[in-house]
Parts: C-alpha cells; structure tokens; sequence
C-alpha cells in the first residue's frame, strides 16, 4: 500500500489540475494501475481492510462447532497434518 503522503500527491494534481493517471503515473514512477485506483477511490486510505480468513472448521460450525476445542491436543494434530499436506502438495506436486 501506498504511503499517505504519496497517495495525496497523486490526488491533488488530478483533482486541481485535471491531469491523467498515465502523466502522474509517469511523473511519480508509479504503476498506472495503483494510480488509477486511488484516483477512482477519491480519497486518501490509512490503512489496509482485510476480511476474515477462513478456517479449515467453518464447514462444521453449523453443526455445533462450539464443543470443537481449538486448545485440545487432537485439534492441533489434525491442523499440524494440514499444514503438512498443503506443503508437500504445493512444493512437491507437479
């Protein structure tokens, strides 16, 4: 993300002057795409919104995940051997 600072300074020329993302883009040496989607959002943003990320247990939380135990020893197994299969699938498959 883009500093406050430097996210006015792309603001500021295309409000007042009316310039394009492209100039500014090229002015400042920043990618055109990241220029254009402050000017679309009109204002200066301090920081990053991220959603929530799933979980492996999301599925079964409509069918009483409230007794699942994240702390239980069984609990951290299953997610250690998640872990593992993602790993191996990702560096290993081909």
């Amino acid at each position: 993300m883009l500093s406050t600072e430097l996210q006015a300074e792309i603001l500021v020329p295309h409000l007042r002057d009316r310039e394009s993302a492209r100039k500014i883009a090229r002015d400042l040496g920043i990618n055109r795409k990241s220029v254009r989607q402050i000017i679309e959002r009109k204002a200066v943003k301090d920081t990053i919104e991220r959603g929530k990320r799933p979980s492996l247990l999301d599925a079964f939380e409509s069918q009483g995940g409230s007794e699942v135990s994240y702390g239980c020893p069984a609990f951290l197994r299953l997610d250690q051997t998640c872990r593992l299969e993602r790993f191996l699938l990702r560096f290993f498959a081909c």
